[in-house]
């Protein structure tokens, strides 16, 4: 009987003390080389260099260019894709050009399902905005809206460091902050819906016509993921088999 008590006891333990490690996948853009880029939706490839400080800029497309990494690094391929615990996070110290639209993505090839951290910086007074958008829902969600840099037009320094918490399959929580040269623009987190889900999310840059991110210190994308550890669940199941064999034979002996 001491011996069951035991087995009860330990299985127990086993299995509500969950052994969880992380798994994180990085790219960072500055370790690349153009040529682990490649074009998607239907668009032409930016030009990249990937060397310290770093440029991305339109390659002369007729709207915006489009470059996807084929980096193994650069592949995001949870199942689900959107998977609740799961954190995708964009960092980002970079100038954005004057009249641009720079967008840093978790994206399939189609441009139909992913996660964007958008960024504009217009000519016109109060047209710049900041802002994340899970494709597939009704639109983006603005984080800042006016002038980067406090004035209109011009090159604006942004630094941006955004996490996509996973809540669940159609939610998601927004939290970080994105600042300029005056200061901090966003910092306030917040729930925002999922939209259409895929088998792989690649890293990804799109640029308007004529639009450039340049002086890049800072570019990454990296998923984190909470998986249980194999050996907890081995253990777990080691554990409840043996408190099997133990019942059977106390049952023989009655």
């Amino acid at each position: 009987m001491r011996i069951k008590n035991l087995l009860i006891a330990t299985a127990m333990a086993v299995v509500t003390i969950p052994n969880v490690q992380a798994q994180i996948t990085t790219l960072n853009f500055l370790n690349t080389v153009p040529g682990a880029w490649t074009a998607y939706n239907s668009s032409t490839v930016p030009v990249m260099n990937t060397t310290a400080p770093g440029s991305i800029t339109d390659a002369a497309a007729a709207g915006f260019s489009y470059g996807r990494s084929t980096d193994t690094a650069g592949t995001f391929s949870p199942s689900p894709l959107f998977r609740t615990g799961d954190i995708w996070r964009i960092e980002f110290d970079g100038v954005i050009g004057n009249n641009t639209t720079f967008r840093i993505e978790f994206s399939n090839p189609t441009r139909t399902a992913g996660l964007v951290l958008g960024m504009q910086n217009a000519n016109a007074t109060g047209a710049d905005f900041l802002q994340v958008d899970s494709l597939g829902t009704a639109g983006p969600s603005d984080l800042f809206t006016g002038n980067l840099g406090g004035v209109a037009g011009g090159t604006q320094r942004v630094f941006g460091d955004v996490s996509i918490t996973i809540q669940s399959s159609s939610t998601a929580l927004i939290s970080g902050s994105l600042s300029d040269s005056t200061g901090v623009l966003w910092n306030a987190p917040f729930t925002m819906d999922l939209g259409t889900t895929a088998p792989t999310l690649f890293a990804a840059v799109n640029v308007n016509a004529s639009g450039s991110a340049t002086a890049i210190n800072t570019l990454s994308w990296r998923l984190t993921s909470a998986v249980p550890e194999p050996g907890t669940l081995t253990l777990a199941g080691l554990g409840l088999v043996a408190l099997g064999i133990s019942c059977r034979r106390s049952a023989r002996k009655r």
